[in-house]
C-alpha cells in the first residue's frame, strides 16, 4: 500500500446510513471529505420506502457504535426516527456543511492509477461539474435499484403491477386480489399490509425460509444467539477461513453442534404451526449465513395459519387479462400484483472499465474485508457491499477501517495475500451457503466474528485480554457499544 499522507480530499458517495457514518470517521481523520446524496436530506433509503417499513432488528442492534438511539425511540425505530438519528448524528459530527443534498454523481473514473479520482455530478438545478479526489467511498447501499424480473404476458394484464417499493399507503389494496411475488420481507410486509383491505391475499414464494421468533426454546431470546461470541463461533465459518484449533474444536463438538441447530428447527417448527409444506427445507445454520432469513413477523405467522393468505411455493410463470399463471398450474385471480423481488446489486456511477476491473462475478462482488479491491487500494466500498443482521455497527466498524488505512494508520497485507484470503473466503462461502446470487456480501449471522476480525486489523482485541476476558467475551452480547473503545 503506498503512503497517502499528503492525499486528503475524499469522496464520499451515498448519505444514507453507511455514507453518514463513513464520513464522520474520515472527518476525525483529518480529510476533506464531500458527501454527494441525490436526495434532497440524508438517510438513504428510508427518506423514501414503502408504507410502515422499520428495521428488522430493535434499535439496540440497530444503532451506531457511536451512538445509541434515543430512550422515546421505540424499540422498532419508524422510517421518521431512522432519519431523524442520521441528521442528528450529522449535525453533531459537524458534517452537515460537508454534504452535497440533491447532488447526483453520474460517473467515478480516473485516466490511470497514478492519477487522482474525477467524479462527474449534477447539482438540484441540473448543471454539471466535476471535482477531483484522492480517495472514492461508494455508499450507495444495497438497495438502491429496484428488481422488476421479465413478466411474458404483462402487457395484456388489466390489473396493476408495482414493485414494493412503490407501496404507500393501505389504501392501494382496498377491496383488490393481491398477489404479492416474494419471499422476504419487503413481500411478509405486503402481505401483512393487505391482510384487512384486500378482498383475497396470495403469496408467490419460491420456498419458505426460516423466521427468527422472540424466544427459542420458550426461554432464549432470539436476539441474545447472533450477539454471543460462541453461538456465532459455531456456526459455519464462512466469513474466514478456519483456524486449525477453530476446525478441531468443530469437529470434538461437531454432534453438539448439529443437535443444537436441529432442536432449533423443531422448536421453530412448532412455534409456527404452518401446514407441513411450508416448513423450510434448508437447514437453519445455513438460512443464518444467507440474504433470506428474517425476523418472525406475528402478524405474518398469524396470517398464514388462519388462512388469511395462501402461500404458493413456486413461482410466477405468466400473466393473463385479470389473473397470474404459476409455473405449477395454478391460476390466480389479480387486480394487483406486488413484485417483493428485491433490488439489483450494481454501482452504476462507477464506467464501464472499472466495473470490468473489479471483476463482478454471477455472486456479486468479492473484495477485501468486504471494503477493498486488492488492486485498487484507493476505492472503498462501505455498508455497500456486506449484509449483516447488525447494519449499523457493521457501517460503523468498516467506516473506521477505511479511514485509518486510507490515512496509513494501519497496515494491511500485500495485494497477493488480499487476493489468497478472498479466494478462499470465496471457496467456503460457495461450498455453503445457497444464496447462489449474493454470495460475496453475506456476513449476515457471522458479523460479530467479522467485527472483531476488522477491530483486530486496527490493533484493538474486543474480546478482552487473557483467557480469562476471551472465555467471557464468548458469552456476553457484542451490542453495538461494546466496539466504542475498539474504532
Amino acid at each position: 500500500m503506498s503512503n497517502t499522507k499528503e492525499a486528503k480530499s475524499v469522496c464520499v458517495i451515498g448519505g444514507g446510513l453507511a455514507g453518514v457514518v463513513a464520513a464522520k470517521a474520515l472527518v476525525s481523520r483529518e480529510f476533506s471529505v464531500t458527501l454527494f446524496e441525490q436526495k434532497d436530506k440524508l438517510g438513504g433509503l428510508w427518506v423514501d420506502t414503502y408504507y410502515d417499513a422499520k428495521p428488522q432488528t430493535g434499535k439496540d442492534w440497530y444503532a451506531y457504535v457511536e451512538k445509541p438511539f434515543g430512550e422515546d425511540v421505540p424499540i422498532f425505530p419508524t422510517a421518521g426516527d431512522v432519519v431523524d438519528y442520521v441528521h442528528e448524528f450529522a449535525s453533531e459530527h459537524g458534517l452537515l456543511p460537508s454534504c452535497k443534498l440533491g447532488h447526483k454523481v453520474e460517473k467515478v473514473s480516473r485516466k490511470n492509477e497514478a492519477s487522482p479520482w474525477d467524479v462527474s455530478y449534477r447539482n438540484p438545478e441540473g448543471e454539471a461539474s466535476k471535482a477531483e479526489f484522492d480517495f472514492v467511498v461508494v455508499c450507495t447501499g444495497m438497495l438502491n435499484l429496484p428488481y422488476i424480473p421479465p413478466l411474458p404476458g404483462k402487457e395484456g394484464f388489466q390489473g396493476e403491477i408495482m414493485h414494493s417499493s412503490e407501496w404507500k399507503s393501505p389504501e392501494q389494496f382496498e377491496g383488490k386480489k393481491v398477489v404479492v411475488i416474494g419471499g422476504g420481507k419487503s413481500a411478509t410486509d405486503a402481505v401483512n399490509g393487505a391482510v384487512g383491505p384486500a378482498s383475497a391475499v396470495h403469496q408467490v414464494s419460491r420456498r419458505q425460509h426460516w423466521h427468527l421468533p422472540l424466544y427459542v426454546f420458550k426461554v432464549i431470546p432470539f436476539e441474545i444467539l447472533p450477539l454471543v461470541r460462541a453461538v456465532s463461533w459455531i456456526q459455519p465459518s464462512y466469513h474466514l477461513p478456519s483456524t486449525t484449533a477453530e476446525r478441531m474444536l468443530k469437529w470434538i463438538f461437531a454432534p453438539l453442534i448439529w443437535l443444537f441447530f436441529r432442536l432449533m428447527e423443531m422448536d421453530l417448527r412448532a412455534q409456527y404451526g404452518f401446514p407441513k409444506y411450508l416448513n423450510p427445507t434448508s437447514k437453519v445454520e445455513v438460512d443464518l449465513g444467507g440474504l433470506n432469513v428474517q425476523a418472525a413477523s406475528p402478524e405474518y405467522i398469524e396470517a398464514v395459519r388462519s388462512k388469511k393468505v395462501e402461500v404458493h411455493l413456486t413461482t410466477l410463470e405468466s400473466f393473463e387479462e385479470n389473473a397470474v399463471v404459476l409455473k405449477d398450474g395454478t391460476k390466480l385471480e389479480a387486480d394487483l400484483v406486488v413484485m417483493a423481488t428485491g433490488y439489483t446489486h450494481d454501482f452504476p456511477v462507477l464506467n464501464e472499465a472499472f466495473k470490468d476491473k473489479l471483476d463482478y462475478e454471477f455472486d456479486g462482488l468479492w473484495l477485501y474485508r468486504q471494503m477493498v479491491h486488492p488492486d485498487i487500494p484507493s476505492l472503498a466500498f462501505v455498508g455497500s457491499n456486506v449484509s449483516s443482521h447488525m447494519s449499523l455497527p457493521t457501517f460503523s466498524i468498516q467506516a473506521a477501517w477505511v479511514a485509518k488505512m486510507f490515512s496509513g494508520g494501519m497496515q494491511v497485507p500485500s495485494p497477493a495475500s488480499m487476493w489468497k484470503e478472498v479466494e478462499n473466503m470465496k471457496a467456503i462461502r460457495r461450498e455453503i451457503l445457497d444464496d447462489k446470487t449474493s454470495t460475496a456480501m453475506c456476513v449476515s449471522a457471522r458479523m460479530v466474528a467479522y467485527h472483531d476480525a476488522l477491530c483486530r486489523d486496527m490493533g484493538s482485541e474486543p474480546r478482552g485480554e487473557g483467557w480469562l476476558g476471551w472465555l467471557r467475551s464468548c458469552f456476553i452480547r457484542a451490542l453495538p457499544e461494546t466496539y466504542r473503545d475498539y474504532i
